[in-house]
């Protein structure tokens, strides 16, 4: 079967004289053999399909039935207490609105270097930030300046 009478197949078999009111589908089937056989044989078939078709409509209550069967199941869901629960949902936009502020404040508090600010005025503090000093150099400086700093650190008294 070739491509026009493929693509408009649905209209030729509805209409019911055989002429579509498409004349390139019409001027196809009058000169192509093999394609007006194949559409004969398409609705030679078609009642027989029609035979097929039941047009019956569920029973009564048949929609409620099915409503109250998937309320049921799910009330048997472990997921059923987290998503019908008013204090689930309580829950989880208090979780929600816990991380989003935890969040804002580490990003509010972090540095340019990624390290976390420190907010108090400890000696401590200024004192590392003194000798929080970067190293330079090639890798076998920095790796001697570790390897020293490593040997000469001394814990202070607090």
């Amino acid at each position: 079967m070739h491509g026009v009478v493929r693509d408009r197949l649905e209209d030729i078999l509805r209409s019911k004289d055989g002429v579509t009111g498409l004349a390139a589908v019409d001027d196809h089937l009058s000169s192509c053999v093999a394609c007006a056989r194949e559409v004969q044989e398409f609705r030679a078939q078609s009642p027989l399909l029609g035979v097929l078709r039941v047009e019956a409509e569920p029973s009564a209550g048949f929609y409620a039935r099915v409503l109250q069967e998937i309320e049921a199941r799910a009330q048997d869901s472990i997921w059923a207490a987290f998503i019908y629960s008013p204090f689930a949902k309580r829950l989880a936009y208090a979780s929600l609105a816990t991380a989003l502020l935890l969040g804002t404040y580490m990003v509010s508090t972090e540095s340019e270097d990624g390290h976390l600010r420190f907010s108090g005025n400890s000696v401590r503090a200024e004192q590392d930030a003194q000798l929080d000093t970067p190293v330079r150099g090639g890798e076998s400086a920095r790796r001697d300046t570790v390897l020293v700093n490593f040997a000469s650190y001394e814990p202070q008294a607090d």
